[in-house]
């Protein structure tokens, strides 16, 4: 069984690689390396790369007998176990017993260990009496509580008590009392046969003892019957074997007891009588001994047999003789076989294969260590190897090249052949001391080949006379070793002789004999320094003096061996000659004649050799002289004679005594001359007088100096200098030397060339290391003076390496270790005192429980000045960063509002990455605990506050009221806590307000709506407030679009308050920046406060002070109107610089068509602001006809909005009262409303006089005549251009004359008025695009189009016929028409004299004549109405008879002054033919699209959309049809809109008067952009607008739909009238009854459509 279950390896032994220049010399690099290596007894050195001397042994040739080793014999502790069991089986088979070793707990039972215990514990009655079996159970191993101690009890009583019985006497005193007064022991047995037959026996019992794997080969060799076994181990292999062999040992297993009663005599039995009791009864229970016939009774042994044993029985006189014969000394056997390499190569690799199951060169080598050991110290494996060791070279051959004849050396052979590391080499250079003693000693000066396969091994051993070895491993598996240094070679003697002291008890000299291992654990746990190593192929291992070394083989190997000694040897090796004098060991030559014969030759020795054997040559004969007077004065006067020792054997001249080999001197007697001891053991030599002695001599004491003297005077030069450096290098602290000395004595070596030696290496080295460490204390000084000024440029500078502390500490032991005196060394070791002095101060300040960071930053500074690496530096740079870290902490929390959950997650992030510290996790833990309540506590708040529905204030203020006592800064609680502390606020303001006497204005509910939606609070307020708002929107909204106009560039509040901008043009940025400067520089007013109104309307909260504020600036905007109306009318009167004045919006002088604002009284380009519209057909077509000045003018700066009627003014106003709730704009409105009011009751007062009355009555009956006259002719002439235009198509030829007679058959029923409703509509973006202004600032009036082409007037005549031909704003009344009762020609008129354009002329009288006071005071009424965002009826009645006074011809239109064929003209030739060309690009581009997407089918297209068919679905792709869809309503309107202009232009022919012949191909183009296209038709929400239907319902709603007919006439209906629906209108064509009856049955069933919706005229105008 195994001792250790696990085997640690040993630490490794140092490991040197030379150089080529250290490996030169091999005893230099030895000597150097020596100090290290003899630490730990040897050393493996790896060859330079490339140094591989060839193999040079004759493989052919090489044949060797192994040693046989039995792995589990050499380990001493097993051996002892085994030689245990061999002497316990030896007793029992002499008492005819069979051994056999229990199994407990199914392992083999350890009796040796067993007994060892019970010993230990007092012996086998003690132990049973004090029941200390459970205690034995434990240290065996075995587990507790399974009764194993009364087991080992059992075993104990049954195999081994009776052997202790044994072996204390006791068996033999019972049965033989008076045994010690007798003598009945045969000595007749010679002691050769004793030794033979206990030899015999105990090969026959290590035989049984092997188990059957390794047995069986002896098993099947020898088959004949042994007797009884003597050790049987029980398992299931042996078993199975046994029962296998059962018929081999039928006779060892019979019972070999003798049948005595019935083999016996009757007259024989009285004379066998028990030797214990004397009688001769119960002979059954009589055992007769089989060595001397003595008989006993069994109940009279000691202890009594229970049964009779079944083989040979021996009495105890007998087993005693038997156990006492001596034992035959353990040694290795030869093997049989003889190998060559190569067959014991291949036994080696198949053994190790087979065991490990693997191939040899995958078994890890630590698996084989461990293997290794466990098998040695195994009883059960029995595993047996060779091994070729301490083969001779002398014999085989070298493994090195070798200059011995025997080959020629090829190559690099001569090379390796002379190399120093040679091994034949090594021990015969002239360093060695080997290289003097006479003759090869095969060992030691001749190598030893050594060839080992796996578990071969070598035991613990020293080499002869201590002296080195080196071994060379040439090829093969590494060579595992282990070492003890030397200082421990008695220790480790000490501790084998304690594990094992049986075997030194017989074998004191058992370390000498290489036979015996032990595990290195056991000796490194007994205290023995243990190195391993690992011999690799190539190679080299040496061992120094003393070192034990031991160690086993990997695998199969070949290695080569030697033996060498240095000077430094001689002392040891006479150690060692006294060693082996007390263990009584011969030695291999003798020491004294080495040293003498080197003395002999002392020109032959090296210097170093020769001084060193001058000192123990001197110790040599010193010792020689004491003995000689010693046996002088003990032995008296004897005779001498001179012998000469070294011509005698070496075992002729050994000590009788010591066995030491003499040659000084030696002592003979005459009565034994063979014999001879040395001085020291003359009284063991015999008991003769002195006179029979003789001593014998080498040398004669008056030689010793002649001795000395040759080989001193060879070393005494060198030794003088040896003294010397060895003085200097040995000085102490008091008798330091000078570097200068040891240079001198450097120098002194080199002159006289002394050997390379280890002193002068030594010396060398001492002087190299002195200047090296004054360069370096030199260094370090220098850069701890420079220190602090490097440390301001440390950023920059690399770093550099300094010294440690340790390495500090060193250095100053260092310098004051070295054998001289170094200046700085003062210096150097003040500086470590202040770094002892730092670290102490250092290690209290990190021993603060709490670090203070202004003393550990001091030491910082106080550090960082030493030029050395302090350990503590990093230590107290990291305490720093926690003391820092933990006044931020500190400092952090003593602010609570700094305190963020940012912050202290920061400060835990940076905490985590600090060391630990009890304080720093005080604080850690502190800041996590308030960082998680922080966050437990924001995320409620952060759940309030996004909670749905909202909480109300009091769970709030209880989350407020918890968390106020954090202290840190929670974002969300402080949200949550001014979101309920503006939730109070809000509270209170709205209960506030609603508690006022006034309602609060719209914009502070909608703050307060604002601010309360953003506080995540729920306000019971709120819903109500909210309310409210939305109702003042609403209202706002719809007040906002009664009032504005459609993208309005004005507020509601500006156009309800009065005006502040009178005068300023331009942008509202530029109005804002240039009113006042403006209107100061023109007229003179003092318009400061021109802005203030709506912010005094908004900030006010009294009624009447709204009320006040509002007269005041209608004051304020008549009197600017006033001077605005005069500064413009005085534009006129510039004639001389009317280049100079500006007009319009856009602020130029006079160009081209201009209008005259009748409120400003500034004139305006046609381009830059929109014309007026017509009020209604009926006063279109007689305005035309009698060119009254029915038109009114206002620019967009005083008609700002769209000037709704009182009736919905004040329906908004019912609704305002309702609202609990200010709005300036309804404050404003009612202001407006009691000023409009106020003038309607004014101007009904004045036109309530009778000179205003009877003016009304006149011009009321004129006016119903114009209508009727206008209606009439206006009919003949759309008949007369429809006949034209039929005329002109051939298909149309048939139906001439059914349409002429359906068209004057007719009735006349007048167009529907017309009026503009103030939607932006689709021309208002070519307007943008061609004029370059938008047309919210020209106040959205968009002026009625006559056509698009080209219309052909005089130059001459465009200001004669732009009054006709203008529309009214508006709305038609009977008293209004007396303006129109004018007489029609405007021809046979001579024109008046004018001296500019723009002075009107004056052609004929007015119609109505009032008074001056009449006049003015309608004059003013009018300005004022016009002044007024509100339409009234007063302010028509008022216009019509103002301008029934004045003559028909004054215009307000005037033309500028242009030379013929001006640039105006082409300019606007160029306008409508780019329109034209625009519209047929579109035209063409629609027909390429049809054409790609459905062939050729455009013309039929263009076709059908012309005749207007009938619409009928295609099938097609719905990408395809989705796109034909637009292209087809896009084609249409466009249809539409040219047909509509085509009518138009037609009309404004016919009604244009014609003038010469000649001159009607140079009329020029009429001055009114294309762009304004009349399309307001279709939205008109005029009341009073009558359709083209006979019976026209006049339908009064907020929205009336009206339809176009398609079938040719174009004329609008009203849908409710036509019966037509608005899905009827927007999916099917509406053709009029009138038309229904032109078109034939054959033409409606062929009428189709290519697109699968219809495409109205208003969608189409929509969709472009």
């Amino acid at each position: 069984m195994s001792v250790f279950s696990e085997f640690v390896p040993p630490p490794e032994c140092p490991v040197f690689e030379p150089s080529w220049q250290d490996f030169s010399d091999p005893f230099s690099f030895i000597h150097k390396i020596r100090e290290i290596a003899e630490n730990t007894g040897i050393c493996k050195i790896r060859p330079p790369q490339g140094w591989q001397p060839p193999f040079a042994c004759d493989v052919r040739s090489f044949r060797f007998t192994p040693r046989v080793q039995r792995l589990n014999e050499l380990e001493a502790l097993t051996r002892v176990k085994l030689n245990f069991l061999d002497q316990l089986s030896r007793f029992w088979e002499l008492q005819g017993c069979r051994l056999r070793i229990p199994h407990v707990e199914r392992r083999v039972l350890d009796l040796y260990l067993l007994s060892k215990l019970v010993s230990a514990e007092g012996g086998f009655e003690l132990v049973c009496k004090e029941k200390r079996w459970s205690k034995i159970s434990s240290r065996l191993g075995f587990p507790s509580g399974r009764a194993v101690g009364s087991l080992l009890r059992q075993h104990h009583e049954r195999i081994l008590y009776p052997y202790e019985l044994f072996q204390s006497g006791a068996s033999l005193t019972g049965v033989y009392p008076d045994s010690a007064d007798s003598d009945s022991v045969d000595e007749g047995i010679g002691a050769a046969d004793e030794e033979a037959v206990d030899e015999e026996e105990e090969k026959e019992r290590r035989a049984e003892r092997r188990s059957p794997r390794h047995r069986l080969k002896d098993e099947r060799e020898n088959t004949e019957p042994r007797g009884v076994p003597v050790l049987d181990v029980i398992s299931a292999d042996d078993e199975a074997f046994l029962r296998k062999q059962k018929h081999l040992k039928a006779q060892a297993f019979a019972l070999k007891m003798r049948p005595r009663k019935e083999v016996l005599e009757v007259n024989y039995i009285d004379l066998y009588m028990c030797m214990a009791c004397g009688r001769g009864d119960e002979e059954d229970r009589l055992l007769l001994c089989d060595g001397c016939d003595d008989s006993c009774h069994t109940f009279c042994l000691i202890p009594p047999l229970q049964d009779v044993p079944r083989g040979d029985w021996r009495c105890p006189k007998c087993v005693a003789e038997e156990c006492s014969k001596p034992r035959e000394a353990f040694g290795f056997e030869q093997a049989v076989r003889e190998y060559t390499l190569q067959s014991f190569g291949e036994m080696a690799d198949h053994f190790k294969s087979d065991y490990f199951n693997m191939p040899v060169h995958m078994v890890p080598t630590e698996l084989v260590e461990k293997e290794f050991w466990r098998l040695v110290s195994s009883i059960d494996e029995d595993v047996i190897v060779e091994y070729g060791a301490d083969i001779s070279s002398k014999d085989v051959g070298s493994g090195f090249p070798v200059r011995d004849g025997r080959r020629k050396l090829i190559g690099d052979e001569e090379e390796y052949a002379a190399s120093g590391w040679n091994l034949n080499n090594l021990p015969v250079l002239e360093q060695c001391v080997l290289t003097h003693t006479s003759g090869d000693i095969s060992g030691m000066k001749v190598p030893w080949l050594y060839v080992g396969m796996c578990f071969s091994s070598f035991c613990w051993h020293i080499e002869d006379h201590w002296s080195s070895s080196i071994n060379y491993l040439h090829w093969g598996e590494p060579k595992t070793w282990y070492g003890v240094p030397a200082r421990a070679a008695e220790q480790l003697e000490c501790v084998m002789k304690k594990v094992a002291p049986e075997l030194f008890d017989s074998q004191p000299d058992l370390l000498h004999q290489l036979v015996t291992l032990m595990n290195p654990n056991v000796l490194m746990e007994h205290g023995v320094p243990v190195y391993r190593t690992n011999q690799c192929a190539g190679e080299f291992v040496i061992t120094f003096p003393r070192a034990y070394h031991s160690g086993f083989n990997q695998g199969y190997n070949f290695a080569e061996a030697v033996n060498f000694c240095t000077a430094d040897w001689l002392p040891i090796g006479r150690q060692c000659v006294s060693h082996y004098r007390r263990l009584q060991r011969y030695c291999v030559f003798s020491h004294e004649e080495l040293v003498c014969k080197m003395a002999a030759d002392p020109e032959g020795l090296d210097v170093e050799l020769a001084a060193a054997a001058v000192r123990e040559l001197e110790e040599l004969l010193e010792e020689e002289t004491r003995l000689r007077s010693a046996l002088e004065e003990t032995q008296g006067v004897i005779s001498s004679v001179q012998e000469v020792f070294e011509l005698l054997p070496d075992d002729e001249r050994q000590c009788w005594s010591c066995k030491t080999t003499c040659f000084l001197s030696a002592v003979t007697c005459s009565c034994s001359p063979e014999r001879l001891v040395c001085l020291r053991h003359v009284g063991e030599l015999c008991s003769c007088p002195p006179a029979n002695k003789c001593l014998r001599f080498r040398y004669a004491q008056e030689e010793f100096p002649a001795m000395l003297y040759g080989v001193k005077t060879r070393a005494q030069s060198y030794d003088t200098w040896s003294r010397r450096v060895t003085e200097a290098l040995a000085a102490d602290s008091r008798n330091k030397r000078d570097v200068i000395e040891l240079k001198v004595l450097l120098e002194d070596a080199e002159d006289r060339r002394y050997p390379e030696n280890s002193l002068l290496r030594s010396l060398r080295d001492t002087l190299k290391e002195a200047e090296t460490c004054s360069s370096v204390a030199q260094l370090l000084l220098t850069h701890t003076h420079r220190h602090r000024r490097e440390r301001a440029d440390s950023g920059t500078q690399k770093p550099r390496s300094k010294l440690t502390v340790e390495e500090l500490k060193v250095f100053v032991e260092q310098l004051y270790r070295l054998p001289c005196v170094i200046s700085q060394a003062r210096q150097v070791k003040d500086l470590l005192e202040s770094v002892l002095l730092f670290h102490e101060r250092a290690q209290a300040a990190l021993a603060d429980l709490t670090p203070d960071s202004g003393k550990l930053q001091a030491l910082l500074d106080l550090g960082s000045g030493l030029d050395v690496e302090l350990p503590e530096l990093p230590r107290l740079q990291q305490e720093l960063t926690q003391a820092r870290w933990l006044d931020e902490v500190r400092v952090t929390l003593a602010e609570p509002q700094r305190v963020t959950l940012e912050l202290m997650k920061r400060l835990i992030d940076s905490g985590v990455g600090l060391a630990p510290h009890p304080a720093v996790e005080k604080a850690m833990a502190e800041l996590q605990e308030l960082l998680t309540v922080s966050e437990h506590w924001e995320e409620r708040a952060r759940a309030c506050l996004q909670a749905r529905p909202r909480h109300n204030l009091l769970t709030l203020e209880s989350i407020v009221t918890e968390a106020k006592n954090i202290p840190a800064h929670l974002p969300n609680v402080l949200t949550l806590r001014d979101a309920l502390h503006r939730a109070k606020e809000w509270s209170a303001r709205v209960e506030a307000i609603q508690n006022g006497t006034n309602y609060a204005y719209l914009e502070q509910l909608e703050g307060l709506l604002a601010r309360g939606r953003s506080i995540p609070v729920r306000l019971e307020a709120l819903p109500q407030v909210e309310s409210q708002v939305g109702s003042a929107r609403a209202w706002r909204e719809r007040t906002a679009r009664t009032f504005l106009k459609k993208n309005s560039t004005y507020t509601l509040l500006q156009v309800l308050s009065p005006r502040v901008d009178v005068g300023v043009y331009g942008s509202s940025k530029s109005k804002r920046r240039r009113v006042k400067e403006l209107l100061e520089k023109e007229r003179g007013l003092d318009l400061e406060a021109v802005c203030e109104l709506q912010e005094c309307v908004e900030d006010a909260r009294d009624p009447a002070a709204v009320v006040a504020a509002f007269k005041a600036r209608e004051q304020q905007e008549v009197q600017a109107v006033h001077s605005l109306r005069s500064a413009n009318l005085a534009k006129m009167a510039l004639v001389e610089r009317v280049e100079e004045v500006k007009f319009c919006l856009c602020r130029r002088s006079a160009s081209g068509f201009m209008l005259q604002c009748e409120l400003c009284k500034d004139w305006f380009h046609g381009a830059c602001v929109p014309l007026p519209k017509a009020g209604s057909q009926k006063k279109l077509a007689s305005g035309w006809q009698s060119g009254s000045k029915e038109s009114k003018f206002l620019c967009p700066l005083c008609q700002r909005s769209r000037r709704p009627r009182l009736e919905t003014i004040l329906s908004l106003l019912v609704s305002l009262q309702k609202l609990p709730v200010r709005l300036p704009e309804g404050e404003a409105l009612q202001c407006l409303t009691e000023r409009a009011m106020g003038w309607q009751d004014r101007a009904r007062q004045a036109l309530a006089t009778d000179e205003l009355s009877s003016a009304l009555a006149k011009l009321s009956v004129l006016s119903q005549r114009m209508v009727e006259l206008a209606a009439r002719e206006k009919t003949e002439k759309i008949i007369n251009a429809e006949l034209q235009k039929a005329a002109a198509n051939p298909d149309l030829q048939g139906h001439i004359q059914t349409f002429q007679q359906s068209g004057f058959s007719r009735a006349a029923s007048p167009r529907p008025s017309l009026d503009y409703d103030d939607e932006e509509t689709d021309s208002d973006e070519d307007i943008r695009e061609t004029y370059g202004y938008d047309s919210k600032d020209a106040g959205e009036v968009k002026p009625y189009l006559f056509c698009d082409e080209e219309i052909p007037v005089k130059s001459e005549e465009v200001v004669s016929h732009m009054w006709p031909t203008t529309p009214s704003f508006c709305a038609e009344h009977a008293y209004s028409s007396a303006s129109k009762s004018c007489p029609q020609t405007t021809s046979g008129q001579r024109k008046q004299p004018r001296k500019t354009p723009l002075v009107p002329r004056s052609l004929e009288p007015p119609v109505l004549e009032l008074s001056a006071s009449a006049k003015a005071q309608l004059e003013e009424l009018m300005m004022e109405g016009d002044l007024l965002e509100v339409s009234l009826d007063e302010t028509q009645h008022i216009w019509r008879i103002l301008q029934a006074t004045q003559p028909p011809s004054e215009d307000r239109f005037l033309q500028g002054v242009e030379a013929e064929d001006a640039p105006l003209e082409r300019a606007l030739k160029l306008k409508v033919k780019d329109l034209e060309k625009k519209r047929k690009r579109k035209l063409e581009r629609a027909e390429l699209l049809l054409s790609g997407a459905a062939g050729g089918r455009s013309r039929d297209l263009k076709r059908a959309l012309e005749l207007k068919p009938k619409k009928k679905k295609l099938k097609m792709g719905p990408e395809k049809s989705r796109e034909l869809k637009q292209l087809a309503k896009r084609i249409a309107k466009e249809e539409k809109e040219r047909k509509r202009k085509e009518k138009d232009k037609e009309k404004a022919k016919a009604e244009l008067p014609p003038g010469p012949g000649p001159d009607r191909s140079r009329r020029k183009a009429l001055d009114i952009p294309s762009k304004y296209d009349w399309s307001g038709a279709e939205d008109s929400n005029d009341e009073n607008a009558v359709c083209a239907a006979r019976n026209c319902q006049r339908p009064c709603r907020d929205k009336v739909d009206w339809v176009q007919c398609d079938g040719g006439c174009d004329e609008w209906f009203h849908q409710v009238c036509v019966g037509v629906t608005c899905e009827m209108a927007e999916t099917e064509d509406y053709i009029c009854s009138s038309c229904s009856h032109t078109h034939t049955p054959a033409s409606a069933a062929t009428e189709t459509v290519l697109i699968s919706s219809s495409v109205p005229y208003s969608s189409a105008q929509d969709n472009s």
